[in-house]
């Protein structure tokens, strides 16, 4: 076999190999780095509220500076996750992904009550808490995630409103503490 063909042959398995790791890999690297830095803010099981967006304060490239951000990372390896969101007029979402940025659960201000949506992630195999609406229980397909919160906000008064609405309303936190 010719050098150059041996050459050709060797690049292209190690960029096929680079692939499959960059697509494979890539998205539960970048999750876990994710979940660790909201997870530093607050610790896990907690939301952080993010303010306004502005030019200065933008941490997410194009984040929507109409939007008010609040994240959570869950953990279901100690039982539970209670995630509740407050009640909206105007846009507002819900997600929950999984470790390898997989959404596995949404609702929006159209599919959630008006009061706000709660939810209930729980690990597979892991027993359902006690007393809890059955349509309001998520089995997680990972040990950990994030939940991300939502809410129209344009103006600095419509975030003043949102904010004081998601930081009396929202919790994110696990069932069993340990």
């Amino acid at each position: 076999m010719k050098p150059l063909v041996r050459w050709g042959l060797l690049t292209l398995a190690i960029a096929a190999t680079v692939h499959a790791v960059a697509l494979f890999a890539g998205p539960t690297i970048i999750m876990s780095i994710a979940m660790k830095r909201i997870a530093s803010a607050g610790g896990a099981g907690h939301w952080n509220f993010a303010p306004r967006t502005t030019p200065e304060t933008q941490r997410v490239v194009r984040s929507s500076p109409d939007l008010a951000y609040a994240a959570c990372a869950w953990d279901v390896g100690k039982g539970p996750v209670r995630i509740r969101v407050a009640g909206a007029t105007d846009y507002a979402s819900l997600s929950l992904y999984g470790a390898n940025t997989d959404n596995v659960f949404s609702v929006n201000e159209r599919t959630r009550v008006p009061d706000g949506a709660e939810i209930f992630f729980i690990a597979k195999g892991a027993r359902p808490p006690a007393g809890v609406n059955p349509a309001s229980i998520v089995v997680a397909p990972s040990r950990r995630g994030l939940a991300l919160d939502r809410r129209l906000a344009p103006t600095a008064d419509a975030f003043a409103r949102v904010d004081a609405a998601r930081r009396g309303g929202d919790v994110c936190e696990p069932l069993a503490k340990g």
